[in-house]
């Protein structure tokens, strides 16, 4: 009987707390779209649940202001034993996360964020200049364990780039291609089209140090500009119009 007791209770207890799951709020994506991008990215306006919700994505200047940025939507779902993610926009999707006992797969990417979003999480004076433009990323697939190597490729083309220290000037389209395999990350810079031409190479591990080295070639009132905001990781080449970039 006491046995009995303690069975219908433990049924009542794993039913309340399923009941609680499934009546999370949207809101709370909101708090871990936020400690997932240190609080930059914020989802505005959320509604629906935690498993299946809309809202506005929307950028953080850190204090209260928000700048929407597009209408996203997320589900949560299963796909044979995986737990899926499932984002998108006004019936396109945006990516799908797979999260299995093996590690986390990423597919589908296509997503557009402001150039001055990407600039905010590089820790280098040159993201100060005041990026302008787009930055699309786009992942056929990606596969990550969960010692945290991966593989697969990740593309990111800014486009209509500009900067606001040189105001009125758009520079072209550029594409930076992450190869991931293992622990290491190689990385190719090519411009896809303008009149400030860029490419360089380089290579990072899984801690996020490595190299890189390129060249800006172009109009030498602006390339000749660049060493000012790069500090020690840009220095002129060997001709007016050219530097060369290198890092570390």
């Amino acid at each position: 009987m006491k046995k009995l007791a303690l069975f219908v209770l433990l049924g009542f207890a794993l039913l309340g707390f399923a009941l609680v799951l499934l009546r999370l709020p949207a809101s709370l994506m909101d708090h871990v779209v936020a400690s997932a991008s240190d609080g930059r990215l914020r989802i505005a306006a959320a509604e629906g649940s935690f498993w299946r919700g809309s809202g506005t994505l929307a950028t953080s200047d850190g204090r209260r202001q928000l700048r929407a940025v597009r209408p996203v939507t997320w589900r949560f779902g299963t796909t044979g034993s995986a737990l899926s993610l499932q984002l998108g926009e006004q019936g396109r999707p945006l990516a799908q996360l797979l999260f299995s006992v093996t590690g986390a797969d990423l597919s589908g990417l296509d997503l557009d964020l402001p150039a001055a979003l990407v600039a905010d999480a590089i820790p280098h004076p040159a993201s100060r200049a005041g990026w302008r433009g787009n930055a699309r990323f786009s992942a056929p697939a990606i596969a990550c364990d969960w010692r945290g190597r991966c593989n697969g490729e990740l593309r990111i083309t800014w486009r209509d780039a500009g900067v606001d220290i040189v105001p009125g000037q758009h520079f072209g389209d550029y594409l930076l291609t992450l190869r991931l395999v293992g622990d290491r990350t190689a990385l190719e810079l090519d411009t896809v089209t303008g009149s400030i031409r860029v490419a360089g190479r380089g290579e990072l591990d899984r801690n996020g140090t490595g190299s890189f080295a390129g060249t800006v070639e172009g109009d030498p009132e602006i390339v000749d500009r660049i060493p000012n905001i790069m500090n020690r990781n840009a220095a002129r080449g060997d001709k007016p119009g050219m530097i060369r970039i290198m890092f570390p």
